[in-house]
């Protein structure tokens, strides 16, 4: 899941980008696949579609659009690297962590197996890893493995954007988009199972990638309207060949390439508003708050109707209520941590740094750095 910024305010993180709402809604829609799709059988799914991957695959492609659009703006202002690095990683701890550790916390002291079980491997972003040891889902905790992979992308990623020369930026984007497919298939064919190609980083290089492109060439509408297009017609085609034609290069998985590349266009058309039907969709002020908190939907929606189920909370209601009962508790958790937790602790974090930034910038010696 990629970093959430709070309504009517710039994004979290950098002062100097500008906040774009429907982005919020995009998030909503992405979350309520989710949830959809983990919450309701396979019989279920719309089209036969795995709708929550999708919604997991255009939060990378968001992710890598928006924390990239930051590290450049900081790169050619900072007047050296550890300022930018260390402000970012503090930045995205103080805005993640917090309900992170006090979810794990409170569902190991609830006796949930699952978390006590792995619990340092979760507590430190390495679900992703503990999947693959494993070698199974792990329950409640399972979509944690996503954030694994979004933090494992913020301790390198700095270092790409900033020691990138800005001219050779785009051509190493490209590698890291075609990597993806590549490991995936080098993963499968060699017998190394499928959990890999699913949790760890290189498996979304592509999204990752085609969200850092985008930061690049938002403004080359031509360049975006061909890749949408381009992405759309490989997704169509690959999605009506035949589901058991598992030839050697369906392994790359190459429709997840093609959603990637989607997902950039419609991002890029958020990030400066949709008109028309769509318009009125994203500017849905419910839609833009479900996306504000939707961090904290997704790091609980696994945890809710687990401990609900287990204990019996829900079993004298219908089947489609109880599922509707943990999704409206889900979404009132994840609204109380926004308000008590996550947005205090987050501007408290931006206080402290903006105070250390001040005493990093009057210390002798500091010197302009320019563009990378």
């Amino acid at each position: 899941m990629g970093p959430n910024n709070p309504p009517n305010t710039r994004a979290t993180g950098s002062r100097s980008l500008a906040f774009m709402p429907q982005l919020h809604s995009l998030r909503a829609i992405c979350i309520l696949a989710v949830i959809y799709t983990h919450h309701l059988t396979e019989k279920y799914w719309l089209f036969g579609i795995y709708w929550g991957r999708l919604g997991v695959q255009c939060f990378f492609v968001l992710s890598g659009f928006l924390i990239t659009s930051i590290l450049i703006r900081e790169s050619e202002t900072a007047s050296s690297f550890r300022p930018i690095y260390v402000s970012f990683i503090s930045r995205r701890a103080f805005r993640l962590y917090p309900l992170l550790l006090v979810t794990l916390t409170v569902c190991a002291v609830l006796g949930i197996n699952a978390v006590r079980d792995g619990f340092l491997w979760h507590v430190t972003y390495l679900t992703n890893l503990y999947v693959i040891k494993v070698d199974a889902w792990p329950g409640p905790v399972s979509p944690l493995w996503s954030l694994a992979v979004e933090e494992q992308f913020y301790l390198f990623w700095p270092f790409v954007i900033y020691f990138t020369p800005r001219r050779l930026l785009p051509a190493l984007l490209i590698v890291f988009i075609a990597a993806a497919p590549a490991f995936r298939l080098i993963w499968r064919a060699e017998g190394l199972g499928d959990f890999g190609a699913w949790v760890l980083p290189p498996a979304y290089f592509d999204s990752l990638a085609m969200g850092a492109l985008l930061a690049l060439y938002k403004k080359r509408t031509e360049v975006l309207w061909l890749a949408g297009l381009a992405g759309t017609c490989i997704w169509l085609i690959l999605a009506l060949m035949p589901p058991d034609s598992q030839t050697f290069f369906a392994q790359a998985a190459p429709e997840d390439t093609a959603a990637a590349m989607i997902f950039a266009w419609v991002i890029a058309r958020a990030s400066t508003g949709f008109h028309g039907m769509a318009g009125n969709i994203l500017n849905n002020s419910a839609l833009q708050y479900i996306g504000a908190i939707s961090y904290g939907i997704y790091v609980l929606h696994g945890f809710v109707p687990y401990y609900l189920e287990t204990h019996g909370l829900t079993d004298f209601l219908p089947h489609w209520l109880s599922k509707l009962t943990s999704v409206g508790l889900t979404i009132i958790l994840a609204s109380i941590s926004w308000h008590v937790l996550e947005r205090p602790v987050t501007r408290l974090g931006q206080s402290a740094l903006d105070r250390w930034k001040l005493r990093l910038r009057v210390e002798p010696g500091a010197s302009p750095h320019g563009q990378v």
